[in-house]
């Protein structure tokens, strides 16, 4: 199929799928870009050459994941959104599941390329996506009914960009302004009051259950790991509000 001859409508909702998946990865490289410069800042204050490096290779790796959950969730929904076209245009899902057994179609990778960098990761996140798009339309050709909706969304890895999270951390942290840092006992006990969720990679014992069992742990001033982890965490959820803010 030629993506380039579409009708009005499916051409509006090609561009608009291309244009979704290009701000969340942009969102991504953003905040991956900001979280590095961070973590050079902070390792520059460490004397200490293991925290020195503890420091950069665990933001490094936390912003590496981040892009590349957004580039694997990029790459499974344009996937879904390129076969919905194909169907909503009239290709017969019973040859459009055969083609996708064959390997992923030219038309549908140069739309993919254009946008995602096809990498190990995101091929390999491709070839499970392309599977479950091959079992819904071969579920149309027994049902014969309406084409598939868009694949949900596939779970990511490390902290997954969780937008009604984000907005309760945005909630807790917003009294304190730039000076949050200074007031994270007072944030754990909100962020309990507001019922969120709590990250299991902050303590890594598993011994705490609670923001409030959080909040007491921060007052031991032996718990700097976990204290360090709880402002990433923080930080994170806060630049990926604004990153989405600057992109509307």
């Amino acid at each position: 199929m030629d993506f380039n001859l579409l009708p009005p409508a499916l051409d509006a909702r090609l561009h608009g799928a291309l244009s979704r998946a290009s701000s969340k990865i942009k969102a991504a490289e953003v905040i991956a870009k900001q979280v590095r410069a961070d973590a050079r800042e902070e390792a520059a204050q460490c004397r200490d050459d293991r925290e020195w490096s503890a420091i950069l290779r665990d933001y490094f790796a936390a912003a590496k994941r981040q892009l590349q959950e957004a580039q694997e969730q990029a790459v499974c929904d344009l996937l879904s959104e390129l076969i919905g076209i194909r169907l909503a245009a009239g290709d017969d899902p019973a040859e459009v599941a055969r083609e996708l057994k064959r390997g992923l179609p030219p038309s549908i990778r140069e739309q993919i390329e254009a946008v995602v960098p096809l990498t190990p990761s995101t091929l390999g996140v491709l070839g499970v996506a392309i599977e479950q798009q091959c079992e819904k339309c071969w579920g149309l050709v027994e049902r014969r009914g309406p084409a598939p909706e868009p694949m949900k969304k596939r779970p990511g890895r490390g902290v997954p960009p969780d937008v009604a999270d984000h907005a309760l951390v945005v909630s807790a942290c917003q009294p304190f302004g730039d000076n949050w840092r200074a007031h994270l006992v007072e944030i754990c006990h909100e962020l309990a009051c507001l019922k969120a969720k709590l990250p299991k990679g902050i303590d890594e014992s598993g011994r705490l259950s609670s923001w409030r069992e959080l909040a007491d742990a921060l007052r031991d001033d032996q718990n700097k790991s976990i204290k360090g982890k709880l402002v990433q965490y923080l930080r994170y959820r806060l630049k990926w509000q604004r990153a989405q803010v600057s992109l509307l």
